[in-house]
């Protein structure tokens, strides 16, 4: 084949990520837009309600801008392995469920601490809350750009992505509200928490690196970019 043939072949087109994937993706932001107002938010109407004063409720707002600071520790993520996780699900599925494992402690330690008792340790699980959920993120962004490359295979995932994520700023913006008017503040955060962990055993049933199984989204062939 000439060069000019060979030139004026069409390139392949990227595969579609597919529903399985997109399902997945909608339930990583999910899980990532649920603490945000957790931490935030509802937080600050917690110690509100609780009488703490504007100027320690201001404190507690500074809070929020820890998953601006996501470049100080994302390099982290690409260089270490999770040990025992990583191992076994890959680089990137190994951050991603550690990461769901400490929203969710995170979280029940903040309806364990739902009095306000002690200020410094709702301020301390607040910080990991965000920390856990800002993790999420990065390690959730690096699998999609090392899974999807391409601009056509990035949009449908991002969008259900945002779409998860969206859905959930509003689900705990509101339904958590909901759940300690009726049931109380440790109520509301350890449903939340539930709700969070959705992906987990998601994430789970998927196959470990280097195991090859037929079709499915989550069972990727050994080699393929799935388990890193």
């Amino acid at each position: 084949m000439t060069a000019s043939a060979a030139a004026a072949v069409p390139p392949v087109p990227a595969p579609h990520p597919g529903r399985d994937a997109m399902l997945v993706y909608g339930l990583l932001g999910f899980a990532a837009g649920l603490p945000f107002y957790m931490f935030s938010t509802v937080l600050v109407l917690r110690l509100q309600a609780h009488g703490v004063a504007l100027t320690v409720l201001g404190f507690f707002a500074w809070v929020q801008l820890l998953p601006t600071l996501k470049f100080v520790w994302a390099p982290l993520l690409d260089r270490y392995d999770v040990p025992g996780f990583s191992r076994f699900w890959g680089k990137r599925r190994g951050w991603i469920m550690l990461a769901q494992l400490g929203i969710v402690t995170a979280m029940v330690a903040m309806a364990w601490t739902s009095d306000d008792a002690s200020l410094p340790l709702t301020a301390l699980f607040a910080v990991l809350l965000a920390f856990w959920t800002t993790t999420l993120e990065v390690a959730a962004d690096a699998w999609r750009i090392e899974l999807f490359p391409t601009q056509d295979q990035q949009g449908p995932i991002v969008a259900a992505n945002l779409w998860g994520y969206r859905t959930a700023m509003v689900a705990a913006g509101s339904g958590a509200l909901l759940l300690a008017d009726t049931g109380g503040w440790a109520v509301a955060y350890l449903l939340i928490a539930v709700a969070a962990f959705l992906p987990f055993p998601i994430l789970v049933a998927m196959k470990p690196e280097g195991v090859p199984a037929a079709g499915g989204w989550w069972r990727w062939r050994p080699g393929s970019p799935a388990g890193r």
